[in-house]
């Protein structure tokens, strides 16, 4: 801890209450002021985490996330209002923050996470806390957590339960110990598509926040070389033993992984720029636009022509797309869709697909 980290009057007012408590008081909150947390995801997961977090004094929180607020974001992401819909997660969580606590240094990052940034931006933080939604995701954010030697702390939520565990690098089991490979693309569906009750994400984000909290401090049992299960509807918490994998990929004694590189079968998905489909849209001889989000989000916002199947459909009505015209795929930020071109291009169409999604669209002033 850095010795010229102090504590103004003000600040031991606002945390007397954590202060009071003989395994944190005055050097335990010097500790959480001189720490820095990145949490990548402010969604369900991440909103309340963010709110504990600031709440509690961490000194700087970084903020990850490319999304834009949607309607249906605001049954879950308590961070977020209904004047806040179609404006950028960070910008309204990193200024709810501040609101909540001035003392608090708020960072944040506006694209997402990828290869090719990920292990700079976790360089310059302590710990990452993973409120993602889905395999892609986890799968980088663990790899990369390990690489940097970075403490991580994972949660997953669908319908009624969720699920939570800490990993501590080389030392505990990894997210990739427990789950070695992801699911294949459309098997494993994400809440909109399968749907969450609102108080689960901020059940399971809160048990991040107090595993982040317990790191900090160096206090406590963590939730490493265990899960902790909560099925909302029984009210019951089930925990789980794990074990370190000594083959594990990633955090093995002879790892396979060690460096990150795009997958082979994503560096093979053709892509096209929010610019270069605007042309098309606008030749004579437009694409077959595929929409392959959930109606839902459909709903909210589309391309003009896009057709709508979403992902877990895809295989059982391929007869709907032509084969013998061009296939453009878009999702909301560029995952589904990749994963749907792969899918495309097995079957023999001339599939594309948008990079950044229909955010890209939007960025580059082509609403759609």
């Amino acid at each position: 801890m850095p010795s010229d980290i102090s504590l103004s009057a003000e600040e031991k007012n606002r945390y007397s209450r954590q202060m009071i408590l003989p395994d944190i008081g005055a050097e335990g909150q010097q500790r959480l002021k001189a720490a820095k947390v990145l949490i990548v995801g402010v969604g369900g997961l991440g909103s309340p985490a963010a709110l504990y977090l600031a709440a509690a004094g961490v000194g700087t929180i970084g903020l990850a996330d490319a999304d834009q607020v949607s309607l249906s974001n605001l049954q879950r992401q308590v961070i977020y209002s209904t004047d806040d819909v179609g404006k950028y997660k960070v910008d309204i969580a990193a200024q709810r923050l501040r609101a909540s606590n001035s003392n608090v240094e708020i960072k944040s990052y506006h694209n997402a996470i990828s290869f090719d940034n990920v292990l700079d931006i976790f360089n310059d933080y302590d710990v990452i806390l993973d409120g993602t939604d889905n395999f892609a995701a986890h799968y980088l954010i663990n790899d990369a957590a390990i690489l940097a030697r970075k403490p991580l702390v994972w949660g997953n939520v669908e319908r009624f339960s969720g699920q939570v565990g800490a990993v501590l690098p080389l030392q505990t089991a990894c997210y990739r110990c427990l789950y070695p490979s992801p699911p294949p693309p459309g098997v494993a569906l994400s809440c909109a598509e399968i749907g969450v009750m609102g108080t689960v994400p901020g059940m399971i984000g809160t048990l991040q926040a107090t595993e982040i909290l317990k790191i900090i401090l160096q206090i406590g049992e963590l939730l490493a070389d265990r899960i902790l299960r909560v099925n909302s509807l029984t009210g019951q918490f089930k925990e789980i033993k794990v074990t370190r994998n000594q083959d594990c990929a990633i955090c093995g004694n002879q790892p396979a992984i060690t460096n990150l590189m795009m997958p082979v079968q994503a560096c093979a998905i053709m892509e096209i720029t929010a610019n270069e489909l605007q042309d098309k849209i606008q030749a004579s001889s437009a694409p077959f636009l595929l929409d392959v989000r959930s109606p839902d989000e459909f709903a909210v916002n589309k391309i003009s022509g896009a057709y709508l199947i979403p992902l877990p459909l895809l295989s059982q009505r391929l007869h709907e797309i032509p084969i013998n015209q061009e296939v453009i795929v878009y999702c909301h930020s560029g995952q589904r869709s990749a994963q749907a071109a792969e899918e495309l291009q097995k079957h023999g169409y001339r599939a594309r697909a948008l990079k950044g999604g229909i955010l890209a669209m939007q960025a580059a002033g082509h609403y759609a």
